[in-house]
């Protein structure tokens, strides 16, 4: 889980810029461990809020079951951030071709993204992707449910969504402000970790059961958040 330097609010952007961005982001600074957070800021043509959200929503990414030791970690000091990356992406690599042809195309997207210095490394990675590619493909499964993102995204900045949330107890749908913590995938289901402002505790809600979702442009202090 990340650790954050502070409180802050940040620009809304579409969350596949933010993604592009972390393709680009990631292996920059697992290359380098630990590095000044306004030196990456700079590197990356984002201001130090901006880059502190976007390596923030980083830390929900990572494999089943999604415990502590498959997510991607991110810490914050005042002054450095430093990365420690699951036990999975130490070892070989292979890809199905789906997989391999996704990252390549979201990769060369990325290249315009930074300037020479980065960009030709992750153009030396893109050029190596077909000798870790399998020869025979696969179905890669996809969440196709929109609010996936779209939570993620809040999550990464603290948030508040208004959501129409569907209980098969009652048969009511309940209208409430919650702040999106966690994304997790159990079997067939999203779920999203959250504070529930209605009932001022931390609560647990199914994506397929949000009837609706809106977000509010207003934003926690994390500092008053539950662990």
């Amino acid at each position: 889980m990340a650790r954050l330097p502070g409180r802050y609010a940040v620009k809304r952007r579409k969350a596949s810029d933010r993604v592009q961005g972390l393709l680009v982001m990631l292996p920059w600074l697992v290359e380098r461990k630990r590095v000044r957070i306004d030196e990456m800021a700079r590197t990356f043509g984002l201001d130090r809020d901006t880059l502190v959200a976007d390596l923030t929503m980083s830390t929900f990414c990572g494999t089943p079951p999604y415990s502590p030791l498959e997510l991607i970690e991110i810490y914050f000091d005042d002054e450095y951030v430093w990365i420690e990356i699951p036990r999975i992406f130490t070892r070989p690599l292979r890809l199905t071709v789906e997989e391999a042809f996704t990252l390549k195309a979201v990769g060369e997207a990325a290249l315009a993204v930074v300037g020479d210095s980065t960009s030709s490394a992750l153009a030396s990675a893109l050029a190596k992707l077909p000798g870790v590619a399998d020869d025979a493909p696969v179905v890669v499964r996809q969440p196709d449910d929109p609010k996936l993102a779209e939570l993620a995204d809040s999550a990464a900045s603290h948030e508040i969504v208004t959501i129409d949330y569907f209980s098969p107890i009652s048969e009511k749908s309940t209208r409430r402000d919650i702040v999106p913590m966690r994304l997790w995938v159990d079997g067939d289901h999203w779920y999203c970790d959250s504070f529930d402002y209605l009932s001022g505790e931390r609560r647990q809600f199914r994506l397929d059961r949000m009837e609706h979702t809106q977000r509010t442009g207003r934003f926690a202090d994390p500092s008053g958040l539950p662990t």
